[in-house]
């Protein structure tokens, strides 16, 4: 049987999205998200976040270091320096459109993921074609990029894009990637993104976790690796030994948004995965 539209994305999840784009009526944007969302799914790897219609509210706001980032983004500079900030793993952006509402200029965001698909079917679901919406985005800096390659890049290789952006960065927002990740690959995002930051600079984030031992879980969405769990201990390690200072890793309670999926016919765990004790893991820690 079809799912009723409403269930599938109630009113309370349009609130972020009516905001940004001044749509009010609901219907609208309803019928809008779920063509674009069939298409998307139909197009690109649908991770279960997608699935579950979690874009369309963005996480930055719940985050325990979230004012913490928006004082050290806001805050007036003596020397005039620009206080950037990157997103990576920024999908179709909506926590780069919360930072834009709260008033961080678009010159100093910076957004970063494998491949623009997602990004520029992020600027469909929220509109930006609309002529009062066409300019929000300007200035935004965007890179497709493997920023979890190796670090350091290897010698002979000669495009070194993901590996200049060293010392440049306040804070470095890193929303629900390391579970999708290799553990290898995990330990070169985290060392490459502590590379990025400027010393004192803020990194926040969150991601699935093992509620025991750090583990394999999964297939990664090529089918080439095993995604790796992080546990509260061994991110608190991974993020020590890899530059960072003041590191505070929690589980934290999922909210509502995964609740209402238990009862409906969508992809509960990606292929293969591992029985594991699974939470959803919060953390901030500052560069030494």
């Amino acid at each position: 049987m079809e799912e009723d539209p409403k269930t599938l994305i109630p009113d309370s999840d349009l609130e972020f999205i009516t905001k940004w784009t001044s749509e009010s009526n609901l219907e609208t944007l309803r019928s809008h998200l779920l063509k674009l969302w069939q298409t998307c799914k139909e197009k690109y790897h649908t991770y279960v976040c997608i699935e579950r219609f979690m874009f369309l509210k963005p996480r930055l706001p719940y985050h325990v270091a979230y004012k913490s980032l928006l004082e050290k983004l806001k805050s007036p500079d003596s020397k005039q320096i620009p206080k950037k900030v990157i997103d990576v793993g920024c999908c179709f952006g909506q926590d780069i459109r919360q930072l834009i509402l709260e008033g961080v200029e678009t010159k100093n965001i910076y957004a970063v993921d494998i491949h623009d698909g997602y990004w520029n079917v992020g600027r469909e679901f929220y509109m930006d074609n609309l002529s009062h919406l066409s300019t929000r985005l300007d200035g935004i800096t965007t890179l497709f990029e493997d920023f979890a390659k190796p670090y350091p890049l290897p010698a002979e290789c000669t495009d070194r894009v993901v590996d200049s952006l060293t010392d440049n960065f306040e804070a470095v927002i890193c929303q629900m990637v390391f579970h999708v990740l290799t553990k290898e690959q995990t330990e070169n995002l985290i060392k490459r993104m502590c590379s990025m930051l400027k010393k004192g600079g803020i990194l926040i984030g969150t991601c699935l976790g093992s509620k025991e031992d750090a583990t394999s879980w999964a297939k990664t969405p090529t089918g080439e690796g095993v995604r790796y769990l992080q546990s509260l201990k061994s991110l608190n390690e991974l993020l020590g030994e890899n530059g960072f200072i003041n590191i505070d890793v929690k589980e934290i309670e999922t909210n509502q948004e995964g609740k209402k999926w238990k009862s409906q016919n969508v992809p509960q765990m990606p292929e293969g995965h591992a029985d594991v004790k699974k939470c959803r893991l919060e953390f901030v820690a500052y560069k030494k």
